[in-house]
């Protein structure tokens, strides 16, 4: 048995076998002390200088994803509680040029906010191309209707979405929020998306 936590030691740590090695028990004890250590030594800060980096990279995509719901014309001017609310529940998708997003007629389950790129939205009466800092979804998603066009990337494009789960959670939990959209589109029935001017949000 001794021989065998040996050997396994020595594999899982990943030492491996030289031509110098213990032969005794004690040494052997030793040596996987060692071998244990010597792999603490690099792991521990690896651990930190990656759990660093990742907090980083989340702090720099809210920052963004605050930016843009804070300057969508849908969510200006709400109260800064609300719209954390809305950027935490916010998800990352990249869609690739040419991909169909949504359909016409397809049940509307979520609100898509564009972060870059730009997005061909295509109906009977024409055609509209929704760039960086557009939404679209919440007039249908408010109604829990369909989407009545098409929505295609021109290019690649990338987009926050909320669910229809958390739309209407932030509706039931925030009036003012509820409260906003009834007056966006009780003045523009036939409007399921909007356009604002947001510059370089990536650079924050």
């Amino acid at each position: 048995m001794p021989s065998a936590m040996w050997w396994a030691f020595a594999t899982l740590t990943t030492i491996g076998y030289g031509d110098v090695v213990p032969l005794t028990v004690w040494g052997k004890v030793f040596g996987v002390v060692v071998m244990i250590m010597g792999v603490g030594v690099y792991a521990l800060p690896i651990g930190i200088i990656a759990s660093g980096f990742a907090n980083e990279i989340h702090r720099r995509d809210f920052v963004i994803r605050w930016g843009l719901v804070a300057n969508v014309p849908l969510f200006h001017g709400l109260d800064a509680n609300l719209i954390n609310s809305i950027a935490k529940r916010l998800r990352s998708q990249v869609v690739e040029s040419g991909r169909l997003i949504v359909y016409d007629g397809e049940k509307a389950e979520k609100l898509y906010l564009i972060v870059s790129g730009t997005i061909r939205r295509k109906d009977e009466e024409g055609e509209n191309h929704l760039r960086q800092g557009a939404f679209f979804g919440a007039k249908s998603l408010m109604e829990r209707a369909t989407f009545q066009a098409n929505y295609v990337a021109v290019e690649k494009t990338h987009l926050l979405i909320l669910d229809a789960k958390d739309f209407h959670h932030l509706l039931n939990h925030f009036p003012s929020l509820k409260e906003r959209i009834e007056q966006t589109y009780s003045e523009k029935t036939s409007v399921d998306f909007g356009q604002t001017e947001v510059k370089d949000l990536e650079s924050l």
